[in-house]
């Protein structure tokens, strides 16, 4: 469903079912429903048994809006959340404080302080992607990152 492209993930609602050697499995059309029918073309062993348009909604466009250009680590949750909201509990997965996802989780979790929970996402997806590849920057980054989403959690309360 979700594809990283750049510096952003692009959205593909679309899946597909396939039987490989006798085995059928339904997977995101990745990268495209066209790709996958050439490959089948090329593969004897490769049959497409079917696809699917996921519908996107409103609140599913939304959801990604917030999360396209989150890092590329966790695209298994982000698929997650973006398909209908789910987001991990802490037991499931472990995410580190500073990752900008944890604003997301505190996003819906605020209600009152959701519009500056969202400036805040926003700066702090930005500044988390510039910082990745500086090493020795990337631990002040961190610390005052660490810094703002404990006060907002405080806040939340």
């Amino acid at each position: 469903m979700l594809q990283r492209k750049g510096n952003q993930y692009t959205l593909h609602p679309h899946e597909i079912t396939i039987n490989e050697n006798g085995n059928e499995r339904t997977t995101y059309a990745l990268p495209s429903v066209d790709w996958w029918e050439k490959v089948a073309e090329k593969h004897d062993h490769i049959k497409i048994v079917g696809t699917k348009e996921i519908e996107v909604t409103e609140a599913m466009q939304e959801r990604y809006e917030e999360i396209k250009r989150m890092p590329e680590d966790f695209t298994s949750m982000y698929i997650d959340y973006v398909k209908d909201g789910t987001l991990p509990d802490g037991e499931e997965v472990s995410i580190p404080k500073n990752h900008p996802f944890n604003l997301i989780i505190a996003y819906n979790q605020s209600g009152e302080n959701a519009v500056d929970i969202l400036s805040a996402m926003d700066a702090m997806t930005e500044v988390y992607e510039k910082n990745l590849s500086l090493e020795s920057e990337n631990t002040n980054v961190m610390l005052a990152v660490t810094e703002l989403y404990e006060e907002m959690n405080k806040e939340a309360e």
